[in-house]
């Protein structure tokens, strides 16, 4: 819990919260890391709703654990439940459980935007409604253990979502103590889009559109299919996940609020200044996205982005800034 952690608590509501920007530190050699934003631990009646939970990782104590650290969960990680939690009306993007893109085959990478497990049948979800998990990563192909992932784990209830743009797979099922549920949502645009075991009951989905399918059962859902977004998501007119619902209304997530106003920050490797920007910018990509937040559109002038104006690669960019 780089941000938030629970442990043993029940009943806490979490209204209009942003978590971003922390990092859960593997400290040990062989111990496992959980929820660079937000960790759940033996939780019950939590609720998050209206939150923004972005750009969280995972970062070792030393160089060298990364040859034996497992991390899961860049966004949240829940784990063993008391009772059901849920999160709504929530943006969870860009986290990650691999920030330096590292492929190491001793290591596991598991859910970059959620991860979730109760290691028991007993019937306690994680319920996720009118969400919207998009550019998370995590094991960026499969030479590590795990999968990036925007939602990795069982026993979910996922209605009203949008599940888009992650590095890896979009949904991964990992045990057989209960079904995903996937309902009025839409899961494209990832290498993978539903990651399942031989057991057809894993992954259970109505209404729903995805890219592409393996696995699980698949109700009135639109497969191969393109949803078609437009900025932030939003649906095109001829989106074939336009009235696909349960009630005949659309797959994915309606935001009530508007989204706030673009603030325009220029980039000049040649002129620029990241410690005083001024009218000149930035020097640099690296140092304008650090010290500003989303909803920024980076104008970047002609010349070399290189380590000797200041960059550190590979920069990420999450799904809410624009560069120009």
């Amino acid at each position: 819990g780089g941000g938030i952690f629970l442990c043993n608590t029940a009943d806490t509501l979490f209204s209009n919260v942003t978590v971003r920007g922390n990092a859960s530190r593997a400290v040990e050699k062989d111990i496992p890391s959980y929820g660079g934003g937000i960790a759940l631990v033996s939780c019950g009646g939590i609720v998050f709703d209206g939150c923004t939970v972005a750009r969280n990782s995972f970062i070792p104590t030393k160089n060298d654990y990364w040859s034996y650290v497992s991390v899961y969960g860049g966004g949240f990680a829940v784990l063993s439940p008391t009772a059901d939690n849920v999160i709504r009306n929530t943006r969870i993007y860009s986290n990650t459980t691999q920030p330096d893109n590292r492929q190491d085959a001793s290591c596991g990478f598991y859910g970059g935007g959620v991860y979730y497990v109760n290691s028991t049948s007993d019937g306690r979800r994680l319920v996720l409604v009118n969400n919207r998990v998009s550019a998370n990563g995590g094991c960026y192909g499969f030479l590590a253990a795990g999968d990036g992932a925007g939602l990795y784990g069982n026993n979910m209830l996922v209605s009203n979502c949008v599940v888009a743009l992650n590095a890896g797979v979009g949904i991964a099922y990992n045990t057989t103590k209960g079904p995903i549920e996937v309902v009025d949502s839409i899961v494209w645009g990832h290498a993978i889009d539903v990651r399942t075991t031989a057991d057809a009951a894993t992954v259970a989905a109505r209404h729903s559109l995805f890219g592409e399918t393996s696995g699980g059962t698949y109700a009135d859902c639109v497969t191969n299919a393109d949803p078609l977004f437009g900025p932030d998501f939003s649906l095109d007119a001829k989106s074939p996940a336009k009235g696909i619902g349960t009630s005949g209304g659309d797959a994915g997530c309606v935001f009530t609020s508007a989204p706030p106003a673009w603030t325009v920050a220029r980039v000049d490797p040649v002129n620029g200044d990241d410690k005083n920007p001024g009218a000149k910018g930035y020097k640099s990509l690296t140092a304008a996205l650090a010290a500003t937040g989303d909803w920024t559109r980076f104008e970047l002038a002609k010349g070399q982005y290189t380590a000797e104006t200041g960059e550190t690669y590979p920069i990420f960019v999450g799904n809410r800034i624009g560069v120009h």
